[in-house]
């Protein structure tokens, strides 16, 4: 459901005038679909509430002809709409009060005060009028066909705010840190506290390892599954793999043995890269391994190469970079596929965005199993900054501070430690991204790190990074930052029904084009379904459907205003309640289960609340079915199975999930817990 701005008591009201032609056409109509004149001016209000984001009648979302509205109103006879009192159904009404009777009809639109965007009203009689008449023109016209936009809105949509193409080199990602390399090779490039490389020496040191994974026979295509310990050698061991002309397929070893087995069944990669300490973590498997740190070659392992070392396939920027794993609607993880243009693009337009070059740093505390780690590092290696390898954001704290070029963190994340940093943290951008940054946040950094700009980022893993908004100082509203416009070479469309763009300042379902990656690994319908023919770009190219609502505002800058679907964000990381579920219901203890997000008491962020339903309702006596459901004993039954930022905080038992009139579970009548089990 597409939220509308609060509604006030007061009412306003749009006065339109009907042109003789138009007039006539309507009674014409009327009389042809045997439905009152003033009928056939409500349902073509109702269409108009349609693409303004209204919570109409069900039957419109359906998209059907405007000519079977009318029959439906026909049909219904005295319950259908009479002209009089045309409500956004389950919400205000609207009212039109025509006068049809004389041969230029005037009436108005009176709707309460609020209903509509400033945008939306402004230039709603006149958006009624064209309409209207184009409905009446074509009653076979789909009611999601018709456009709402004023030829102004439509340019500034579709020319000016959606993106701009920049001039892009054509090169690869090892390409991009060469070109570095030859121009600073012996500034810092990387240190881990413990070591630091020279741009020379990780040339030189990704070259050797390079060299070693061609002799598996890798090449453009191949994928290695990456699992190392967050140092120097990680960053040697992201660049190598992809001169070799492979893609990565980042592996938590942290993770639960049954996700490992499932990523590595799925994504099949043909070689893991490890060592000796970590691949101890890793489950059984029949992939072959490479140890950075072993001695003597593995047992099964390819001989090496004399004379001159291996030859390199040729590599190209729509060759695979990497392969990313994120949180599935079905219960089950999917795989992106990102390429090399798609991160060349976007680590170089965020890095100019941030004005990022030789001699920063770039704080890398970023897992390598989310994209952020990627920008931490190739938007650092492809500028001539260091890329400054932590363990976690936690690690500044004992280092007691950081000083450098760009952090990147979760909004909540750093407002739990942001009196910790407070005095110890000197950076010249912070960048957000992951879930919504706001204003009050935004003004707390600015008065706690006066030289520090704050930005905004947005992007999905589908799409790396696609906007950002530098917030101005003192210039921070009281809701939600923006997240600004397109990246170059990157799409921005706010669409409703049909796939139409919604006018500015109307909330509609972001979808993203431009640079953004091919999808999913081995789901060839889930992909077609996600990554669908972009309109407005040219023939051949797609657009990223994100399941986000957003809006433009008035200043031409994108409003994220939430998620569309299911989907949740726990400390910027996306989860999917589907796969949370799909666990708990395989506790043979559950008969039904249900997660949301909740926030936590004294935090910024959200938790995990599980609300389930036992298998054999709850009597005297149960005691082994209660010590079952135990949340000590269900939190390990989960986290055997799912990451650690997927385990539910609190459980709460309930006799029944609850339902809406469809059948389907009402999320927003889940308790909020006042204490878990």
């Amino acid at each position: 459901m597409i939220p509308l701005p609060t509604v006030h008591s007061r009412s306003a009201a749009a006065g339109f005038t009907l042109d003789p032609g138009l007039a006539g056409a309507v009674r014409a109509l009327a009389g042809e679909r045997d439905v009152p004149t003033a009928a056939v001016l409500a349902v073509a209000l109702d269409v108009l509430l349609l693409h303004l984001g209204a919570d109409v009648r069900p039957e419109l979302r359906a998209n059907p002809p405007f000519g079977q509205l009318l029959a439906d109103v026909r049909d219904r006879g005295a319950d259908g709409p009479a002209g009089q009192d045309v409500a956004a159904r389950g919400g205000p009404a609207l009212t039109v009060v025509p006068d049809l009777a004389c041969r230029e009809p005037a009436g108005e639109i009176e709707y309460p005060e609020g209903l509509l965007p400033p945008t939306a009203e402004a230039g709603l009689a006149d958006r009624f009028v064209r309409v209207l008449r184009r409905l009446v023109a074509d009653p076979a016209l789909p009611v999601a066909a018709v456009d709402v936009l004023h030829p102004a809105e439509r340019y500034r949509l579709l020319e000016e705010l959606v993106g701009t193409e920049v001039e892009s080199p054509p090169l690869t990602l090892p390409e991009l840190v060469r070109r570095q390399v030859r121009a600073t090779p012996e500034a810092p490039a990387v240190q881990d506290g413990r070591q630091e490389l020279t741009y020379r020496q990780l040339d030189a040191e990704s070259d050797r390892l390079a060299e070693r994974l061609t002799a598996y026979g890798l090449g453009p295509e191949s994928l290695v599954g990456l699992a190392l310990p967050r140092s120097a050698e990680l960053v040697v061991a992201l660049l190598g793999i992809l001169k070799s002309g492979a893609g990565y397929l980042p592996i938590d070893p942290r993770y639960p043995s049954r996700r490992l087995e499932f990523l590595l069944s799925d994504a099949a990669p043909a070689l893991l890269l490890t060592d000796t300490a970590t691949a101890r973590a890793l489950p059984d498997h029949g992939i072959p391994r490479h140890r950075v740190d072993a001695r003597a070659p593995e047992s099964g392992a390819p001989p090496r190469r004399s004379g001159g070392g291996a030859a390199r396939p040729p590599l190209r920027p729509d060759n695979l970079a990497y392969l990313m794993y994120t949180s599935g609607s079905t219960g089950t993880p999917k795989g992106v596929a990102i390429t090399h243009a798609g991160v060349v693009n976007g680590v170089s337009r965020l890095a100019a965005a941030v004005d990022l070059g030789p001699g920063a740093r770039v704080l890398a505390s970023t897992s390598v199993n989310f994209d952020v780690s990627v920008f931490e590092v190739f938007a650092a290696l492809s500028t001539g900054a260091v890329v400054d390898v932590v363990r976690d954001v936690l690690a500044l704290g004992e280092r007691g501070g950081w000083t450098g070029g760009v952090m990147h963190t979760v909004p909540s994340v750093f407002a739990e430690m942001l009196d910790r940093f407070t005095g110890r943290l000197d950076a010249g951008v912070l960048m957000f991204a992951g879930e919504a940054l706001t204003g009050e946040l935004a003004r707390q950094v600015h008065r706690a790190f006066p030289g520090t700009s704050v930005v905004n980022a947005y992007g999905q893993t589908e799409s790396f990074y696609a906007t950002a908004y530098t917030v101005p100082r003192g210039g921070a509203g009281r809701g939600a930052v923006p997240i600004g416009r397109p990246l170059g070479n990157m799409r921005a469309y706010v669409l409703g029904p049909g796939l139409a763009p919604v006018p500015p300042g109307v909330a509609g379902e972001l979808y993203v084009g431009g640079a953004i990656g091919r999808g999913y690994h081995a789901r060839p319908g889930l992909t077609a379904e996600r990554f669908v023919a972009d309109p407005f770009d040219r023939p051949g190219r797609r657009m990223y459907r994100t399941g986000d609502l957003a809006r433009w505002n008035a200043e031409g800058q994108l409003e994220h205003l939430g998620r569309a679907d299911t989907q949740m964000k726990v400390r910027g990381i996306r989860v999917e309640p589907a796969e949370i579920e799909s666990v708990l219901a395989g506790h043979p203890g559950i008969a039904h289960a249900a997660v949301a997000v909740h926030p936590r008491p004294g935090s910024v962020g959200g938790h995990i609340v599980a609300y389930i339903v036992p298998a054999t309702p709850s009597r005297t006596g149960a005691d082994g079915q209660e010590a079952a459901l135990a949340p000590r004993k269900l939190r390990r039954f989960v986290a055997d199975r799912l990451p650690d930022h997927m385990i539910p905080s609190t459980f709460v038992a309930l006799d029944r999930l609850p339902l809406g009139p469809n059948g389907k579970l009402d999320r927003g009548r889940l308790p909020v817990p006042g204490g878990g089990r």
